[in-house]
């Protein structure tokens, strides 16, 4: 990883249905404060896909890649609170992928309604997903023009699999993909189904990779 790229955390889970409002009281009023709290950290955003799988889906932003293994983040991972303890012992089908910014569109500030998340677990040449990434931003039609932003992240194992006190009280966690793009909507789904048809359609491939759209449910910022 480059230092000087922004960093980027992207985690799926359910959770047991018996845990779900105190999940979701547990992250808006802990976890996402506490996060954000930590140096480098710039924001932190939950958000819910009923027809999703994982149905919840929660996205970090980092000054750079370096404080994706810094000592005040894992520290805080080595000393989760009692309530992190109870409520991650609930997290289920969880991903945790982490890494840098490899390409981005858009606004830098604020967040969208709603996200599209795309897991690539196949696709191995960044430089042809890049470059057809900038194609469609910059082409007449104006695929990406209802876009607040995308970004694309390729992810790390250093940073995805940290061995922390916090990840040992998860079970059954997935391998975290190659890459993770995320495009982000100020207007609905719309626009991201006729981004994501227009991606796939020059890039097959991606057809197979597992899709989920996404709102927001609450954000916080540094």
């Amino acid at each position: 990883m480059s230092d000087s790229r922004t960093g980027m955390i992207v985690i799926w889970n359910d959770i047991k249905e018996e845990m779900r409002d105190e999940f979701v009281q547990w992250h808006s009023s802990e976890h996402l404060p506490e996060r954000v709290s930590i140096p480098g950290f710039i924001s932190g955003q939950r958000w819910y896909g009923e027809h999703a799988s994982p149905q919840y889906l929660t996205t970090y932003v980092t000054q750079n890649t370096g404080v994706l293994t810094s000592d005040a983040y894992i520290q805080r991972l080595n000393d989760p609170t009692p309530w992190t303890l109870k409520t991650v012992a609930a997290f289920r089908h969880t991903c945790r992928a982490a890494g840098e910014v490899m390409w981005e569109y858009g606004s830098k500030k604020g967040y969208g309604g709603h996200i599209l998340a795309i897991r690539i677990t196949e696709l191995e040449d960044l430089t042809i997903l890049t470059e057809y990434l900038n194609s469609l931003a910059n082409s007449p039609e104006q695929c990406f023009a209802e876009l607040l932003r995308a970004r694309l992240v390729l992810t790390t194992p250093t940073a995805s699999q940290l061995p922390t006190a916090e990840r040992a009280v998860r079970t059954g966690d997935q391998n975290e993909p190659h890459m993770v793009l995320l495009l982000e909507s100020f207007s609905g789904e719309a626009p991201l189904r006729h981004a994501l048809s227009k991606i796939t359609a020059h890039i097959p491939k991606l057809m197979h990779s597992s899709t989920g759209i996404y709102a927001l449910q609450t954000g916080i910022m540094s």
